[in-house]
């Protein structure tokens, strides 16, 4: 028997599927007990969140006004900035 036929063999066996079975219903129950918990929780991960929202979006423009200099000595400027 062939590699791909044993594990095709594995994935069908009445085990396999009563353990999905199982998990699934295992998922179910604790995913509607424990459901008010998670959501009564959310706005303070989001809180969480900012720091590292903040830290991440700074990345693309090197922090906070802390640009390089060449661009001042080209004579380019930056978006919002007089000349």
């Amino acid at each position: 028997m062939s590699n791909t036929q044993s594990d095709q063999k594995a994935l069908g066996s009445p085990v396999t599927i009563g353990l999905c079975l199982f998990l699934a219903i295992a998922v179910f129950f604790l995913w509607t007990e424990h459901r008010a918990h998670l959501f009564g929780i959310l706005p303070y991960l989001i809180l969480l969140a900012c720091p590292f929202i903040h830290l991440f979006m700074h990345r693309g423009h090197s922090g906070h006004g802390h640009g390089d200099e060449t661009s001042e000595a080209s004579g380019t400027h930056r978006h919002g900035e007089a000349s």
